[in-house]
């Protein structure tokens, strides 16, 4: 029941009001006080803070990563987004340096002088340091031109510079998550990141002023570089720790091919005598040298059966010397090598996937919760 007196207009609330203006049509709703608006305003960028927090918590979880908590730092969120932008850039820009290596003037071809931006010809750049004696048709080359070093040198400057805009960006990033106890990159990569750089830097220099310079340690930084690009490190790692099993049995198998290569030594090397075909019976094993270097190239069975031939040929008994390094070599210990390659990798694959799908539900499961809870932000940036 209303409480005004009797006759008196009653008013409708002020919600029915601005219903009823919003559907007349010409007529404007007043503006909300200063006060209110500038409450909207703060309430809009508490639940944006939010927001951010949850959209770097659920895109780490698509890289299969996580963390307990997030900086809440205003400026944490550009930097973090112009570093994952930085970041493709960079991986872009090592693979630039890489194909760089296939169109430079490789380390022996340095005829140019101070000559940075004329386009020789790879046949007439490079014979010039070939060998006396050798002509020019005689010096082999591909047919893919080659860049002047000057253009190299600014292609170079500027993939480097990419490559150092995004290792600034981690920094930063890093020392947002170094605010709130956590490390977003290791001290040690960080570290190889600056010193990968810094030689680079350095390298290029010294090139520059030095174009005859028959060394560089270019290709050595690009493939330290490369190693920052995820799939990379995942193929290096894997090698590592695929070799760290496989040391036993390749000590084994490295063992076998010297014993037996001794023993091939002193078998074959003073024969002079000649198979059917005029091929001398110890061939390849004429020292110890070459004869390590056969068996080896027998353990791969690339020489299989000619190698085994002129000596079987000569004396059937031979073949006593034969079957059992085939056995040894071939049959056991390239084949156990080969599992335990096959084995190593598969479990490595499938750790990783586990590991990576763990993590990735921890992120999505983060990045829910601060959005169902954002008042936890306020807990040390705790997500």
């Amino acid at each position: 029941p209303s409480s005004a007196p009797p006759g008196a207009a009653v008013r409708a609330p002020p919600q029915r009001r601005a219903r009823a203006a919003m559907g007349k049509p010409g007529t404007m709703l007043k503006r909300k006080s200063t006060k209110t608006l500038g409450k909207g305003l703060l309430d809009e960028k508490e639940e944006l803070d939010s927001v951010q927090v949850a959209t770097m918590a659920l895109h780490e979880a698509m890289q299969q990563r996580c963390f307990e908590k997030f900086p809440t730092d205003a400026a944490a969120f550009p930097i973090y987004l112009q570093y994952y932008q930085l970041l493709s850039w960079s991986h872009w820009a090592v693979l630039g340096l890489l194909v760089l290596t296939i169109f430079e003037p490789p380390l022996w071809c340095r005829s140019w002088d101070d000559r940075y931006f004329e386009i020789v010809s790879p046949v007439d750049a490079c014979s010039k340091n070939a060998p006396s004696g050798v002509h020019k048709s005689q010096v082999l080359m591909s047919n893919l031109p080659f860049l002047p070093i000057g253009y190299c040198l600014l292609l170079e400057y500027v993939l480097l510079g990419i490559i150092m805009a995004r290792v600034l960006y981690a920094a930063r990033l890093h020392q947002f998550f170094k605010g709130i106890g956590l490390t977003y990159r290791s001290n040690i990569a960080m570290i190889v990141d600056y010193v990968m750089i810094l030689l680079g830097f350095c390298d290029a220099f010294y090139f520059t002023f030095f174009p005859k310079a028959a060394i560089r340690i270019a290709p050595f930084i690009r493939f330290g570089l490369a190693v920052t690009i995820p799939w990379v490190n995942d193929v290096v790692f894997s090698f590592v720790r695929v070799t760290r099993k496989i040391v036993t049995i390749g000590v084994f198998l490295i063992g076998t091919i010297v014993v037996f290569a001794w023993i091939a030594a002193m078998l074959f090397d003073d024969m002079t005598e000649k198979d059917a075909n005029g091929t001398p019976i110890n061939q390849g094993f004429e020292n110890y040298g070459n004869a390590v270097y056969t068996m080896f190239v027998t353990m791969t069975t690339a020489v299989l059966p000619d190698v085994m031939v002129p000596t079987y040929q000569h004396n059937r008994l031979y073949l006593l010397f034969w079957m059992p390094f085939f056995l040894l070599a071939i049959c056991i210990f390239t084949q156990v090598i080969l599992a335990t390659v096959y084995a190593e990798y598969g479990d490595q694959v499938t750790e990783r996937t586990k590991q990576g799908h763990k993590r990735r539900k921890a992120g999505i499961k983060a990045a829910f919760d601060t959005l169902k809870h954002p008042d936890k932000l306020a807990k040390k940036g705790k997500a």
